[in-house]
């Protein structure tokens, strides 16, 4: 938060890892989910 708010540029790269590692994350159980037949209970863990 301090980074963004002072506009520091590693601010963004951190959040984009961050980003990137979290849809890197959600991908993997979205996949899991659909080789155990079970994405419909991931799906309502999420909505």
């Amino acid at each position: 938060h301090h980074l963004f708010r002072v506009r520091e540029l590693l601010a963004y790269r951190l959040a984009t890892v961050h980003n990137i590692h979290f849809v890197n994350a959600l991908m993997e159980s979205i996949r899991q989910s659909i080789a155990t037949h079970s994405f419909l209970e991931l799906k309502k863990q999420w909505l």
